[in-house]
């Protein structure tokens, strides 16, 4: 039976964290553990995650200092790395979802597939978005290529969905914490740009709630989504340049060949109106949704990347 340790940040999550807790423990055909980050929580998040402590042997709590979404995340992870070795696999999971019971067994039986082939393995599923309280709403996924050049155009996956292996675990904790905006995007480019393997389940593995109050969700309507995205082209921080950059400094060593020229061409065309040609240009960035595609080309051409 596969050994998962499921890596939870919780932050002022009282109103949902008890029935993901139970949903995590009722995961079916696997031995888990459940290793929650508290991320200075001021309700009652530690008294029910205690509460699970105290009962059973397969929740530990650390409690820390707010650092946000993507530091605590990081945390959570580099506590893995260093005191739980042994585990078969490892996953990111939310504080206020609900996971299907097969969701940890269908992402080991995929990933064993690729234990004599693939260093790093991620892997990554569809999901039921949910409103509060857990009535299906319409969801659509994002279709990628799963390349590492669309990678640093789209974010395809969310994190609460991913499961993937020690090998991934120490190279994301390796880069340190500094300069990630999102764990899931990071580890997601990461594993790509350095030759690993990323399986894509179909099938929804998770009940996604919207409730108002996550970090990032995914509920948006048709006209709230391109307002976004508007608005983002226009006061550009050139957040996907800066990942990149931040990227191929901590893993220059570690990314693939033809991967390190791609990323180093998208860094290089914040400065070089040459280099931002050859990159708006290129089909090493193709996404599967022109609209993507479009908006990003253009943004590189006017160095808003």
């Amino acid at each position: 039976m596969n050994k998962i340790l499921i890596l939870l940040s919780a932050y002022n999550g009282e109103k949902f964290i008890e029935e993901q807790i139970k949903s995590l423990l009722a995961q079916e055909n696997v031995d888990i553990h459940v290793l929650i980050r508290d991320d200075g929580s001021t309700d009652g998040t530690c008294g029910i995650v205690d509460k699970y402590v105290n009962e059973t042997n397969r929740v530990t709590l650390i409690k820390g200092e707010n650092t946000g979404c993507a530091g605590s995340f990081y945390a959570v992870a580099k506590e893995a790395c260093e005191n739980y070795p042994d585990y078969d696999y490892y996953a990111f999971s939310d504080q206020d979802d609900v996971w299907l019971s097969d969701k940890c067994e269908r992402a080991c039986t995929a990933l064993s597939k690729l234990k004599e082939s693939s260093n790093y393995m991620l892997y990554a599923s569809a999901y039921q978005m949910t409103d509060a309280s857990l009535n299906p709403i319409p969801t659509a996924m994002l279709p990628s290529n799963k390349t590492f050049g669309e990678s640093l155009v789209i974010q395809p996956t969310i994190g609460c969905t991913m499961v993937f292996n020690y090998n991934l675990l120490s190279l994301f904790v390796k880069g340190g914490a500094d300069g990630i905006l999102m764990h899931d995007s990071w580890i997601y480019k990461m594993c790509l740009g350095c030759g690993g393997t990323y399986i894509y389940d179909d099938k929804p593995t998770i009940l996604y709630r919207q409730h108002g109050h996550n970090v990032k969700g995914g509920d948006q309507t048709f006209g709230q989504l391109w307002k976004q995205r508007l608005g983002n082209f226009l006061h550009s921080r050139c957040s996907r340049s800066v990942q990149a950059m931040h990227l191929l400094e901590r893993y220059k060593d570690d990314l693939t060949p033809e991967n390190k020229v791609i990323i180093s061409d998208f860094v290089a065309c914040r400065h070089s109106f040459f280099k931002r040609l050859k990159v708006a240009f290129s089909p090493k960035y193709k996404t599967v949704k022109f609209s993507h595609e479009a908006l990003f080309r253009v943004a590189v051409l006017l160095n808003k990347a």
